[in-house]
């Protein structure tokens, strides 16, 4: 199926919940490395 055949809406709501996972997964990867950051930091605290 081509784009030009999928309604408009259907686009939409794609588009939405395709930028909703872009925030999520960034969002989750930099409280990530905070998280790996911060234990690192820890640890080398206790040496």
């Amino acid at each position: 199926m081509s784009r030009s055949k999928i309604p408009e809406a259907v686009q939409e709501q794609v588009r939405q919940r395709a930028s909703y996972l872009c925030k999520y997964c960034h969002a989750s990867t930099v409280a990530g490395l905070d998280l790996n950051r911060d234990r690192v930091l820890n640890i080398r605290a206790t040496d």
